[in-house]
């Protein structure tokens, strides 16, 4: 984003001495499904139009996402294109000098619309805290199905919300590796202080009890998150809660692939080291006997 627009443009827009001025679009696909289209038009060179598109937005607007988008990109919003979800139009000149705070409001777009239902449920633990009951949180879990086959459950508690993941990979490797990823998080609080309660189970958790979810299905499992008002006592404290709950799929997601490339790079390191094991042996050939001029055999030693 240009928030000083070029004083002499270029009078010919189309040229590439200045490509600023030219007609821009550009779609980016992220974690998660969620898709962007980013456009800045050559007339408006410091107006930058952001769609995106995420999975399960209509669950998303009804638990709280258009009302905190609303408030968060007052000014901004536009009607969004078909194929996305939220759109906003950013003018970088009405900014003024204060473009990175600008930036870093942009790029929390998907963390604020993907963590909306969270974040509703996470502001009333901070201000009821312990004296929280289940009623005062509304009681009534949230689903969102973040990606496909797999969903985000938000239950309200007395005291705490808990946060379960139904967690899922179509490839069986992936699968295999997630379940020790999401056992490590269940073992890790013993380890790291303040962390909050977590627990994997392959069925789901008592948590979703009254949802009548079918059990023994072939799927990573389940993980859940127990946040206490301890955790989010503080703006920012909650604000860090909800952007790392947020993108706990993706993580999952990103260190997974990552194992899978370290493994596949030993396995090749080790390969190699074997060829070069096979290339400097030699063959043992059979033992040849000779013969004598007289026609006696003997063999060398």
């Amino acid at each position: 984003l240009n928030p000083n627009p070029n004083p002499n443009p270029d009078p010919n827009p189309n040229s590439n001495s200045n490509p600023r001025r030219q007609a821009r679009e550009l779609r980016i696909s992220d974690f998660d499904d969620v898709a962007y289209k980013l456009v800045v038009m050559p007339e408006e060179e410091s107006v930058l139009t952001l769609q995106m598109s995420v999975p399960a937005a209509e669950q998303l607007k009804a638990a709280g996402a258009q009302a905190l988008m609303d408030t968060a990109f007052s000014g901004m919003e536009v009607a969004a294109e078909p194929g996305f979800d939220f759109a906003l139009r950013v003018d970088a000149a009405a900014a003024g000098g204060d473009v990175d705070a600008l930036i870093a409001q942009i790029t929390s777009f998907k963390t604020l619309v993907q963590g909306a239902p969270l974040q509703a449920q996470l502001e009333k633990l901070a201000g009821a805290g312990a004296m929280m009951s289940a009623a005062a949180a509304d009681g009534a879990i949230t689903a969102i199905d973040y990606r496909k086959g797999e969903t985000m459950y938000i239950c309200p508690g007395a005291g705490r919300v808990a946060l379960v993941f139904k967690v899922d990979f179509q490839e069986p490797t992936d699968k295999s590796l997630a379940r020790v990823f999401l056992q490590e998080f269940a073992d890790a609080p013993r380890r790291v202080n303040n962390a909050p309660p977590t627990s994997f189970t392959p069925d789901p958790p008592g948590e979703l009890a009254s949802l009548g979810l079918p059990v023994g299905e072939d799927i990573a499992g389940y993980i859940s998150f127990n946040v206490f008002p301890d955790h989010v006592k503080t703006p920012e404290k909650l604000a860090k809660v909800t952007r790392i709950i947020t993108g706990f799929r993706a993580y999952l997601l990103y260190h997974i692939k990552a194992s899978k490339t370290y493994l596949h790079m030993r396995m090749r390191s080790k390969v190699a080291a074997w060829l070069q094991v096979l290339n400097r042996a030699t063959m043992e050939g059979e033992e040849k006997k000779k013969k004598t001029a007289s026609g006696r055999t003997f063999s060398r030693k």
